[in-house]
């Protein structure tokens, strides 16, 4: 197998942005109103982690990448929301990293911000793909 196919890639990777986008809003919609009515931001910010891995997780499955017949379900998301929290964590180390490292950043937060988030797109898709929504 592989990843890489040029316009099967291409359409894929485009999908998973796009899914990946949408759970970005429903992540930061749904902490910002679970805040503005009094929760806090930890209880709130699990629950819209959740909530967007498990939306991201059924639009990957039904739109973006075929759905993998040789696991239940319940496996498939598992191993989604495993590689979904690693991802995440990647995503927020390279953030720290950088603004610890490199102080011109904390003024400018969007720039390491994007290379986390390059970062955490790459492995987020790269490990759905041969783990979870391989064929």
């Amino acid at each position: 197998m592989i990843i890489f196919k040029n316009s099967v890639f291409q359409l894929e990777l485009c999908k998973f942005m796009v899914v990946g986008s949408i759970g970005f809003c429903i992540d930061g919609g749904l902490l910002t109103l679970l805040m503005k009515i009094g929760w806090e931001v930890i209880s709130a910010r699990l629950l819209s982690f959740l909530m967007s891995v498990t939306v991201t997780w059924l639009l990957n499955r039904l739109w973006t990448f075929r759905i993998n017949k040789s696991i239940t379900a319940h496996r498939e998301y598992a191993y989604y929301f495993g590689i979904q929290t690693m991802g995440a964590s990647i995503n927020i180390s390279i953030f720290y990293i950088l603004i610890d490292k490199f102080p011109p950043f904390r003024d400018t937060p969007v720039i390491p911000l994007g290379f986390s988030a390059v970062a955490s797109l790459a492995f987020n898709y790269i490990f759905s793909k041969i783990t979870v929504f391989k064929r």
